[in-house]
């Protein structure tokens, strides 16, 4: 079956997402571009404990408008019937000052840690698939020591 005949798609595109960007300065001089997507759990936003919430970071490639990561993403949402964001980052490589000593991976996760901060989630859950499995190692390295954030 395609993606195109899948009836877990049919609600998606609608007014259940939302989608935006955001660009951090790093403190190793980085800029990083961090696109989100929001998808909510069937019944909507109201009963949401906004402090909670599935992190989704897709594959090499993969955008939070693709197909197969609105299909996860929507799905994460109902199932856990928490908030889930899609999250994919991309350091401007123009900004790294130090081309040989920098971890990317590192640099990316700090910026999804501060996206994820400033959204006031204090409980979440990550997954990730293909390169966003290592993103999400990388982002539970990050946050496992930070007191604000509990990492399930």
């Amino acid at each position: 079956m395609g993606f195109e005949k899948n009836p877990l798609l049919n609600n998606i595109g609608k007014e259940q997402e939302k989608k935006n960007f955001s660009i951090y300065d790093l403190e190793s001089g980085a800029k990083v571009k961090v696109n989100t997507k929001e998808f909510y759990p069937e019944g909507g936003e109201e009963k949401l404990d906004e402090s909670k919430a599935v992190i989704l970071l897709p594959g090499w490639e993969a955008e939070p408008n693709d197909k197969t990561t609105m299909l996860l993403g929507k799905e994460f949402a109902n199932c856990s019937t928490q908030k889930t964001y899609a999250i994919n980052s991309e350091i401007d490589k123009d900004s790294i000052k130090d081309k040989q000593n920098i971890d990317i991976f590192y640099e990316e996760s700090m910026a999804t840690s501060k996206y994820i901060k400033s959204k006031g989630i204090k409980e979440i859950k990550i997954v990730g698939y293909s390169i966003g499995g290592d993103r999400a190692m990388s982002l539970a390295y990050i946050l496992q020591n930070d007191q604000d954030i509990i990492v399930d």
